[in-house]
């Protein structure tokens, strides 16, 4: 039997794939969905990277939702006075000079816990404030970094002590003795840096 072209034509179509003969509301409700799923991605990807990349000072520093038009781009001057901020250093002086204590009693698991709570939530902020009023004012230099390094030394000091205290080997002994005079050492520099800090 003859096939006519028309019916030949109509079986190639009936052939093809369902997705051609799907209604435009169907392919835009498709397209909208990948570029929702796209958009999920991309924002969890955000969320990560952001705490790492640029640190709890530029997530706090985010405009919040409920601004809106040119007040969220308007810088605010900072209207904390530089006392304030050297209240803030002297409290974290007192907080490591309580460490003494905690090392003596090898509690080393609280000392740790000391460094990451109270004044030193916003330490970092407060010790570039007074680095930069000291710059301006043509003040002895103090460098940033000479006042973080003894509390990073500390910490980690403070992490290997309470490693070591777990093991009752006479080795182990030896090396948590020398480790807590390291200790002393650490905070006794960072005493004498952050006095130097705020003798302004």
């Amino acid at each position: 039997m003859l096939v006519s072209p028309r019916s030949s034509a109509g079986a190639t179509t009936a052939a093809r794939s369902p997705a051609c003969c799907a209604s435009p509301a169907l392919l835009r409700r498709n397209r909208a969905s990948s570029a929702s799923r796209r958009g999920v991605l991309l924002s969890g990807a955000g969320v990560f990277l952001l705490p790492f990349t640029f640190g709890d000072e530029a997530l706090a520093a985010e405009p919040s939702k409920s601004k809106r038009g040119l007040a969220r781009y308007i810088r605010r001057k900072d209207t904390t006075s530089i006392d304030q901020y050297r209240s803030d250093v002297v409290e974290a002086k007192t907080q490591v000079g309580g460490l003494v204590e905690l090392v003596k009693n090898d509690d080393y698991e609280s000392g740790r816990k000391l460094l990451r709570e109270g004044t030193f939530k916003t330490f970092r902020n407060s010790v570039r404030a007074i680095v930069t009023f000291r710059d301006l004012n043509k003040a002895t230099p103090v460098p940033i970094q000479d006042v973080f390094q003894p509390l990073e030394t500390i910490d980690s000091l403070l992490l290997a002590n309470y490693l070591l205290s777990e093991k009752e080997d006479e080795a182990s002994k030896g090396e948590l003795e020398e480790t807590r005079a390291k200790i002393f050492d650490a905070i006794d520099t960072f005493q004498q840096v952050t006095q130097n800090l705020i003798e302004i």
